[in-house]
């Protein structure tokens, strides 16, 4: 008999394909004559711990330890479908077994982990399916038919697992040798650490930044048809240290400008692409607050409960080609459920022609997220959440915004000015008034908007010099870290780098970080801590200070792409020549508790103050972090909250003058008093 086993990754995949195949429940898997189809649920193996190759391995002073070969064995929540897994496929009564993971190296190695637990060596009789569309009855068939030999996708099995070993081989060793080293718990992650590192590194820049005084002049003109607009006045540069030109500009107000110098181009903005995870995770957290873990948590309960949205840990912004019928019917279904995006419909590129939206050669393991049904009761964060990918799947298929952007250098006397202003050609998708508006990625600039200016006829009404300070860059939280991780940069040349992490786990480091003491998240900012800083600080002395640095994670991962031979042997090589020293290092432990004078609870740091986590219960404390020009530091924070005053600080007042005092907090008023 010609059967044929079909092994996915998900239930719902599974009964995906028993629909698309005509095949019903038995009790244990689907099927009919031709097809039986059963399913994992994620990974039903996990790598071996130390002490299942040797219980002397359980001693944790014992490193490096690398295996010859690594062993895989059953994970205890899912032994139940392991076992019927492996069953099936040892009856080994198929012509044909098809592998339906998901289209990525996650998907591979979650089957073939399967394959090599089960004992299956000859790997002939054994093809992939591979799709990343919508699975609609047409696209399962013909994926089907079209599925190759596994052997097409020894590469990628070798990536995956590659990058699986490297992670146990690296967070175990380096684990035990930082925690062995400092005589204290230290976890250690090839990934993870740089992310800490890259964290730490910015909250240095901000604690080390000096802001410096500059001065920006301003020219406010008016044409002679009336429309008022703005320029920037330069000579050798824009912005100057010194207040010079104030006088000399007044003195012009109400001369007529001459165009010295004019440039247009033309641009577009495209309509915001659909979704990946990384891209939801970050708009959630810009207009709701949300973490990224909530918003997988909430997405994940949209796509499993509600059933409402498409599997959501997807790195792709488009869909296939072949998923045009689809998004029709989809669009059309919506459409009538929430009637105020009708006027839309008729503006909608919704063809394969759209490769903005419809792009194979773009689309990776999962196409993009994107609503599937109207969304019936549920909490309100979930509406939140929908309503975010509901927006913007009736934005992605509007058409362009097309604008002129202009710059113009005018001249007042001789005195320059530019110009840079927007004149909007076509509205586009720009046209649609929405109460959620996500920006678009690809249009950042900002400009203001003038139309129908009369160049020939220009005067200069009024001059502005504006003092402003030089600013520190700014913490990292939630939405610039996931975007970080995506497209990592180096710090000294703006290069970009492969990304870190993937979209599946890049939601995971924040909540690690914060278990383990290294960070703390005020929900606006993530900073260090002290053990966070300290931990950094005493790696950066170890052999393996190599694992703090962004662009060594992200070159590894393109050896891993390019070899995964030569990329697994260099992380054996590093964990051997590295991990020899035992030299005792010092890590300090977080910063000591300090409570709150007003309702008793702890005192944490913020990015401009010191606040109390009481404040969602009504605790109004909270103290500037620097009060005119003077740094409260921890110390000063633990004297203040225990009524004692400061030592003596060097201030400046608002008319620059220096002056001397100590400071003390008042628990009647909240505020701190300036003791003279």
């Amino acid at each position: 008999m010609n059967r044929k086993f079909i092994l996915t990754e998900k239930p719902s995949v599974a009964k995906d394909f028993a629909a698309a195949l005509n095949c019903f429940w038995n009790g244990k898997s689907y099927s009919n004559d031709e097809y039986e189809i059963s399913n994992c649920i994620g990974h039903l193996f996990s790598l071996y711990d130390m002490e299942d190759y040797d219980p002397e391995f359980s001693d944790r002073t014992k490193f490096p330890i690398i295996p010859e070969k690594i062993f895989y064995k059953k994970n205890t929540n899912t032994i139940k479908q392991s076992d019927l897994i492996i069953s099936i496929l040892k009856k080994r009564n198929y012509n044909q077994i098809i592998i339906a993971t998901d289209a990525d190296r996650e998907g591979e190695i979650i089957a073939r982990e399967c394959l090599f637990m089960a004992g299956i060596n000859d790997l002939s009789k054994v093809r992939r399916f591979w799709v990343s569309q919508a699975l609609t009855k047409d696209v399962i068939l013909c994926g089907l038919r079209d599925a190759k030999p596994i052997s097409w996708y020894d590469n990628l099995a070798a990536q995956g697992f590659g990058r699986q070993h490297a992670d146990w081989l690296i967070g175990i060793n380096c684990s035990r040798y930082m925690s062995f080293c400092a005589k204290k718990h230290l976890p250690v992650g090839r990934v993870q650490t740089a992310i800490l590192a890259a964290i730490d590194s910015r909250c240095e820049a901000i604690r080390n930044f000096k802001s410096t005084e500059y001065f920006e002049y301003l020219g406010h003109f008016i044409s002679g048809n009336g429309t008022e607009f703005t320029g920037c006045y330069y000579n050798e540069k824009k912005n100057f240290p010194e207040n010079k030109f104030e006088g000399q500009l007044k003195s012009i107000e109400g001369k007529e400008a001459k165009v010295t110098d004019s440039q247009e181009e033309l641009k577009i903005s495209n309509a915001p692409s659909l979704y990946n995870l990384n891209n939801l995770q970050n708009d959630a957290y810009k207009n709701y607050k949300y973490t990224a873990e909530e918003t997988l948590k909430t997405v994940q309960a949209l796509y499993e409960v509600h059933k409402c949205v498409s599997y959501p840990r997807t790195p792709s912004v488009v869909m296939g080609s072949k998923n045009v019928e689809l998004c029709n019917k989809i669009m059309d279904d919506l459409i009538k459920d929430y009637p105020q995006y009708s006027d839309r419909k008729n503006l909608m590129n919704i063809t394969e022609s759209n490769t903005r939206v419809f792009n194979d050669k773009k689309l990776d393991a999962h196409h993009a997220l994107i609503p599937l049904k109207p969304l019936d009761s549920a909490s309100e964060q979930e509406k939140n959440i929908y309503n975010l990918l509901l927006e913007r799947f009736m934005l992605a298929f509007l058409p362009p915004n097309k604008f002129k952007v202009i710059k113009k250098t005018l001249s007042v006397n001789g005195n320059l000015f530019l110009v840079t202003a927007r004149e909007n050609i076509e509205m586009g998708w720009k046209s649609c008034n929405v109460a959620t508006f996500p920006n678009s990625e690809e249009d950042t600039e900002e400009e203001q908007e003038i139309n129908n200016v009369d160049w020939n006829s220009i005067i200069l009404k009024k001059t502005e010099c504006q003092k402003k300070w030089t600013k520190p860059p700014k913490f990292y939280n939630e939405a610039s870290l996931l975007s970080f991780m995506e497209n990592p940069k180096m710090e000294t040349t703006d290069k970009k780098l492969t990304g870190l992490g993937t979209p599946a786990t890049r939601h995971t480091f924040v909540p690690k970080l914060i278990k383990w003491g290294y960070i703390v998240s005020d929900g606006k900012s993530i900073v260090t801590t002290a053990s966070g800083h300290s931990f950094i600080h005493a790696i950066n002395k170890t052999p393996i200070h190599d694992l703090t640095e962004v662009n060594l994670t992200t070159t590894w991962e393109e050896k891993l792409e390019n070899s995964p031979e030569v990329f697994i042997r260099e992380i054996r090589t590093f964990i051997s020549n590295k991990l020899n020293s035992k030299d005792e290092i010092k890590v300090e432990d977080n910063e000591p508790e300090i409570t709150c004078p007003l309702c008793g609870k702890e005192i944490r740091s913020g990015k401009s103050n010191y606040y109390c986590i009481g404040y969602k219960n009504g605790c109004k404390f909270s103290i500037f972090s620097e009060i005119a020009g003077a740094k409260i530091s921890l110390p000063d924070l633990k004297k203040l909250c225990s009524g004692k005053e400061t030592a003596r600080k060097k201030c400046v007042s608002k008319s620059g003058k220096e002056y001397e005092c100590k400071f003390r907090y008042s628990k009647e008023t909240n505020k701190l008093e300036f003791i003279f």
